[in-house]
């Protein structure tokens, strides 16, 4: 084992202390970029700005030495080849990636890929880089259960970020025998046509039972049918009122929702 005094990362449920990899330099704190287009028009001085309503990917990368650790691995090149398979299982969808210098937060990270290892003394070093999504999402306060009583009907979730964000919601019936689960986000109604255990990825804009069926939302104002919606349920700056329908429960008798806060 090396120091765990070492800066390092955890990606994909790996710390790079495993792999006796130490972060020698790195550019952490990048922030994402704004995309828009800038339109020229003759005649008038300067540019007009068209805004695309969105952030970028950010790009967050880690220099690398690699130490060798006879204790686990045969040789130097086992090792590498070792991290390199780490490194790349999680190249064409996004796997959580945490670091030594933002604590409590955590980015959905893809490795780009083309590790090239330099032998520099006795050590190699590489430079890792990945392609992450926009904002760092906190890991405090971010997973709330609440079964669903004739007592327990309402739900205050406070967003005290400058951002608006995008749950997971996952709801459970109180009877099989009838179809449909509905509540109030905000005083916006959301019916979901289903018996059954569903998520609700609001980020996505997916509906899907735990047997992965998906759903679509059915033109009507958020109803959905048995992925893709126009809207979404979001938790918006400040205090954000979830209410469930007294009179029948909305036939939910659990709801989780992890807030998604991010910064």
């Amino acid at each position: 084992m090396i120091k765990n005094n070492l800066n390092n990362f955890t990606f994909n449920g790996k710390n790079s202390l495993d792999y006796g990899i130490a972060i020698t330099s790195a550019n952490p704190f990048n922030f994402p970029e704004r995309e828009i287009t800038k339109i020229s028009i003759p005649g008038h001085d300067g540019d007009y700005i068209q805004s695309a309503n969105r952030y970028k990917n950010v790009q967050i990368s880690y220099n690398c030495t690699v130490i060798p650790q006879t204790n686990i691995f045969n040789s130097l090149s086992e090792q590498i080849d070792s991290i390199a398979e780490w490194l790349y299982s999680a190249t064409d969808d996004y796997a959580i990636l945490t670091d030594s210098y933002n604590l409590n937060t955590y980015r959905n990270a893809r490795y780009v890929g083309g590790l090239q290892p330099t032998k520099n003394g006795l050590l190699y070093s590489f430079t890792v880089n990945f392609d992450c999504e926009p904002y760092k999402f906190l890991t405090t306060n971010n997973n709330i259960i609440k079964e669903i009583t004739a007592d327990n009907l309402d739900i205050s979730l406070n967003n005290y970020n400058a951002r608006g964000s995008v749950p997971l919601i996952k709801l459970t019936p109180h009877s099989t025998d009838v179809i449909g689960m509905s509540f109030s986000l905000n005083n916006i109604n959301w019916f979901f046509a289903v018996n059954c255990t569903v998520t609700v990825d609001c980020k996505t804009g997916k509906v899907y039972t735990d047997d992965g069926f998906a759903f679509y939302h059915n033109g009507n104002a958020n109803v959905f049918i048995p992925p893709t919606s126009p809207t979404m349920p979001i938790l918006k700056c400040g205090i954000n009122n979830l209410h469930i329908d007294s009179n029948i429960i909305s036939n939910i008798s659990k709801i989780e929702i992890i807030p998604r806060w991010y910064k």
